[in-house]
């Protein structure tokens, strides 16, 4: 049996669907190098104007490397991140409301490594899928459930078969979840599905092992019920083909772990035959699936482009398309997003050799007609490592960031299309009512006691008199009209600006705590 050496040509071997992208990866290691030659002849560099425009950014600095590897949009509008953090690796998760906002956050105590690679929901909170010891001698596979505040409520483990482990994803699938990863058994990298119900408890164990490199990266609830994993696979090489390609993969399982169909998948660019084809994400359709990844003409990973396939439900290829940032740019895409108009292909690309990873996203439509695209920039470097839909029809991008060769890596979420972040109103300053001054009740003159010496006439009784202070009492004091002081047209505008640009520079640039 062939035996993967540390060569090129095995550079996926130890590779997981997050793994690579919650960093700078493969295009800036050189494995999958950014210098392009050619074009695939559908350029996406810069933005079209009619892209989702950008709504908000947030970032966040617990550590040296705060690494966000997957995310699950809530029905509250919230999205759940989940990865890891610090040089011990503890997992990590935290909550993101609809405007930035992190509402809680939580990491957990462990005794070895523990990197969360998948979020799925579970009632009001989720559960979190890693490896304990991941891809050593004696990892374990490990689920937790947190609670919607964040409080861990139980963790379970569960023995697979072959050793150093990885867990790479986890799905809501029916009325429990399943779990998809990878191991090395004798000479082979098997890959392996795992079932369990709600409350972790194990259902079934499926094992892939038909090819001398199987690795299954993501798992997804299927359209008709039961799982779809996709990933790349490796056949063993032969006389006749001893440098075989990676080929994308999609495996469908039942509800029982039965397979019930699997596909392989290649792509061709302007350069030539793809060498490395790995499939990233899928998301359903009415009656198939929408499909992306990545796709090589050579092993260095030199002319990558994004890839992206439509599919019916046997798994049956509709529609395909290869798209690069650029005329002269490398990408791979590693996610799908429903949008109103579509699909929202999202990933890391760089529009032309030595330009900055950076955030690339195209639009399409269900045959995969690209109705809008652009290539946006945070920090030096981007690496994107997965995107959600968020409940208002816009998506929420999740990735790490880095400036200046710091060497801190920060967890980023960004906002595309959706709502407008609400402007908040300033409350109006009243103007005060003047007291008015109390009239001055006239004293009268008494009225004279007769005398005991006769007159003719009484003297007259005097008029009350009156004060000047009565008249003042109906004077207006000087008031401004509309919104309170200093609120005319120019001020009202002047005063928003403000708030609203001094929150959304906050939010932007504010490295928060735990």
């Amino acid at each position: 049996m062939y035996q993967c050496s540390a060569t090129p040509r095995c550079m996926f071997e130890h590779a997981s669907r997050r793994q690579v992208l919650a960093s700078t990866g493969l295009l800036a290691a050189g494995a999958l190098a950014p210098a392009v030659r050619g074009s695939s002849g559908g350029s996406d560099g810069g933005a079209t104007p009619d892209a989702p425009p950008h709504r908000w950014t947030s970032t966040y600095d617990r550590t040296a490397s705060d690494v966000p590897m997957d995310a699950v949009a809530n029905e509250d509008g919230t999205v759940t991140v989940g990865g890891f953090t610090g040089g011990d690796t503890k997992p990590w998760v935290f909550r993101v409301a609809d405007e930035g906002e992190r509402q809680w956050a939580s990491t957990f105590d462990v005794d070895e490594p523990t990197p969360i690679r998948g979020v799925a929901p579970a009632g009001d909170g989720s559960v979190l899928a890693g490896t304990r010891s991941e891809s050593q001698d004696g990892a374990t596979v490990t689920l937790f459930r947190v609670d919607g505040e964040g409080s861990r409520q139980w963790r379970k483990t569960y023995d697979t078969p072959g050793e150093a482990a990885r867990t790479n994803a986890v799905a809501s699938v029916d009325d429990g979840h399943v779990l998809v990863g990878t191991a090395i058994d004798s000479n082979q990298r098997i890959s392996w599905a795992l079932g369990v119900d709600a409350e972790g408890e194990r259902r079934w164990l499926t094992t892939l092992s038909e090819y001398v490199l199987n690795f299954a990266l993501s798992v997804h609830a299927g359209v008709d019920g039961g799982s779809l994993l996709t990933g790349a696979i490796r056949p063993e090489p032969t006389q006749s083909d001893s440098n075989p390609p990676y080929e994308g993969w999609v495996v469908k399982l039942d509800g029982s772990g039965e397979r019930e169909w699997a596909e392989r998948y290649t792509a061709q660019t302007s350069d030539g035959s793809g060498t490395v084809q790995i499939i990233y994400d899928a998301t359903t359709t009415d009656d198939g699936y929408v499909l992306t990844g990545y796709v090589a003409p050579t092993f260095s990973g030199e002319g990558g482009r994004g890839w992206a396939m439509v599919t019916n439900a046997s798994g049956q290829q509709d529609y395909g398309s290869v798209a690069q940032p650029g005329e002269d740019g490398t990408g791979r895409l590693v996610a799908v997003c429903p949008v109103a108009d579509g699909y929202a292909l999202v990933g890391t690309g760089q529009t032309s050799d030595g330009a900055r990873p950076a955030i690339w996203a195209v639009g399409v439509d269900a045959s995969l007609s690209r109705n809008w695209r652009f290539v946006q920039s945070f920090g030096d470097d981007d690496a994107v490592s997965d995107a959600v839909t968020t409940g208002d029809g816009g998506f929420l991008v999740v990735a790490n960031t880095s400036s200046g060769g710091s060497g801190n890596a920060n967890a980023l979420t960004r906002k595309y299309g959706g709502d407008p972040v609400s402007t908040p109103t300033p409350t109006p300053t009243a103007t005060p009512t003047p007291t008015p001054t109390p009239t001055p009740t006239a004293t009268p003159t008494p009225t004279e006691t007769p005398t005991d010496t006769p007159t003719t006439t009484l003297a007259p009784t005097p008029e009350p008199m009156t004060t000047d202070e009565a008249a003042a009492e109906s004077m207006p004091a000087d008031t401004t009209s509309g919104d309170g002081p200093g609120f005319d047209a120019t001020g009202t505008i002047g005063a928003l600006a403000a708030l609203t640009g001094g929150a959304v520079l906050r939010r932007v640039r504010s490295r928060n705590g735990e």
